[in-house]
């Protein structure tokens, strides 16, 4: 049966089940991938087997970040306020929704933090992230850029209470440097897109062909050796094609399968280097 078809519950039981079960046959194989990606000739893969061993050590690289994060993840998954609540306009999935149930589709803290762990240390300037929710993943990845010294992230979403609840608690954090953007993605990504990218979160909608179809526009407008993470890639059937799909795609000269993530370095030119498909990695 399609995890599409099957009640909410069932799938998370579903997907915990399945990443329990990848975790345990890519465990022995985790440190040789990792040499692998260290030694590829990409200047960043280096790099990033770097940030996956950080990730890997649970080294709580995000540290004072991290704290300070979840306890405003606290304050939200304590909030009942709805979505929708003064002049707010609803957005396609918020009719009766709270701001706590909203957070509770939030990425866990050790996901996020793994977030700020590739941030950390790949340094991307510019930032866009698909799918802002109530700003837990944004506030890491932007925390990880005030760490860095520079960097702005312009965050997407199709629901302006998300986005009010996700500006409202990057605010409590002091972060300065998120732009938001309200409205579906096929209308409003172009505007996100003026400058270069050279990171991309891509967490919504997911389906095969707007996934895709998010991936060829932002890449498009994207530097050489842009990051591309891909989240849910076992969320569903449609998802699990797209991300077979992009693992052939000339224009990613560097994939990393990490069970849940998708891990991906752009080349604007396939004949520079070889290409490195890794399979999944414990981290």
């Amino acid at each position: 049966m399609s995890l599409a078809r099957l009640p909410d519950r069932a799938v998370k039981a579903a997907l915990l089940a399945r990443r329990r079960v990848l975790t345990r046959l890519a465990s022995l194989g985790t440190t040789r991938h990792l040499n692998e990606l260290s030694c590829f000739g990409h200047p960043l893969a280096p790099r990033l087997s770097s940030a996956l061993g950080r990730m890997r050590a649970r080294d709580g690289s995000a540290g004072e970040w991290a704290v300070r994060i979840e306890a405003e993840r606290s304050k939200l998954l304590a909030s009942d306020e709805p979505l929708t609540s003064g002049s707010l306009q609803p957005g396609p999935y918020d009719q009766g929704m709270t701001v706590r149930q909203a957070c509770l589709a939030s990425r866990r803290p050790a996901d996020a933090a793994a977030l700020f762990s590739l941030v950390r240390e790949l340094a991307p300037k510019r930032i866009v992230e698909l799918g802002t929710n109530v700003g837990i993943s944004s506030a890491y990845m932007a925390a990880a850029q005030v760490a860095n010294g520079a960097g702005t992230l312009v965050t997407l979403d199709a629901s302006p209470g998300r986005s009010r609840a996700a500006a409202r608690m990057h605010a409590a954090l002091g972060l300065k440097n998120v732009e938001y953007i309200v409205g579906t993605f096929d209308r409003t990504l172009e505007s996100a897109l003026g400058e270069p990218v050279d990171f991309a979160f891509i967490d919504g909608h997911h389906q095969f062909e707007p996934t895709l179809d998010y991936f060829d526009r932002i890449w498009r407008h994207s530097k050489d050796g842009a990051v591309f993470v891909f989240d849910d890639i076992r969320w569903s059937s449609d998802m699990e094609r797209a991300w077979k799909r992009l693992q052939t795609d000339p224009r990613l000269a560097v994939v990393v399968d990490l069970c849940g993530l998708g891990v991906a370095i752009g080349t604007r030119d396939p004949k520079a280097v070889g290409r490195l498909v890794t399979p999944i990695l414990s981290v």
